[in-house]
């Protein structure tokens, strides 16, 4: 799957986003079979399902698939909505505590703490995130947060943030080697699930502009 996400937040903390999410393989011909069929009236509770699972308090207007019925194609869903106290401000600091959706390795692929037998990822899983967000002015930026990557033998993980302007741009991505992990690998399996989600940090801070002040420091970055 690829996400893409552009927000545009007001000086409420408010963001209007557009995200646009793209299946591909068998996940994607999953959702297709899911998808056709269901009535016109359906379609609204799907788009805010979908908004949801990466905004859990999101608000879905309206939204399009396309592709349905193109199986050379990839299975294309847009949804646009809103996303209140998007940017959280207290006092004179603003946080953005979930820029996206976690990837949430551990809990999908290894939440069990053993295994009596092997864990088969069927395929390479790969996602990519790409997220546009831009800020007024009064949301002070001055530096980006760090960029990760994790990388072994079970696949890798990266994640890169830059600046430009007001606006904050997220890349990231996990692969997963198609596999099947034995049980006395599992226990590594789920150190790396472990470091991945630790490292894909979604929250940035930093100052709300006060007028007559100077910039102070930018956004800092957590779990």
């Amino acid at each position: 799957m690829v996400l893409s996400v552009q927000a545009k937040v007001d000086d409420s903390g408010t963001a209007q986003v557009h995200l646009t999410l793209e299946f591909r393989g068998p996940t994607g011909e999953e959702i297709r079979q899911a998808l056709n069929g269901q009535p016109d009236s359906r379609l609204p509770q799907i788009y805010q399902q979908m908004l949801l699972a990466n905004y859990p308090n999101g608000i879905a207007a309206t939204g399009k698939i396309d592709n349905l019925n193109d199986h050379q194609k990839s299975l294309m869903v847009e949804i646009d909505g809103s996303i209140p106290d998007f940017v959280h401000q207290d006092g004179n600091q603003w946080e953005i505590s979930h820029i996206v959706g976690s990837v949430g390795t551990l809990t999908r692929y290894a939440a069990l703490p053993f295994r009596v037998h092997p864990l088969v990822i069927s395929g390479s899983s790969f996602e990519q995130a790409k997220v546009d967000v831009q800020l007024p002015a009064r949301f002070q930026l001055a530096a980006a947060p760090a960029s990760v990557h994790v990388e072994n033998g079970f696949g890798r993980f990266d994640a890169n943030y830059s600046l430009k302007g007001q606006t904050i741009h997220l890349e990231r991505t996990l692969f997963l080697n198609a596999n099947v992990v034995p049980t006395n690998q599992y226990s590594q399996f789920r150190q790396f699930s472990e470091s991945v989600d630790n490292q894909d940090r979604l929250r940035i801070s930093g100052n709300v502009a006060v007028a007559g002040s100077a910039a102070a420091a930018g956004p800092t970055t957590g779990r």
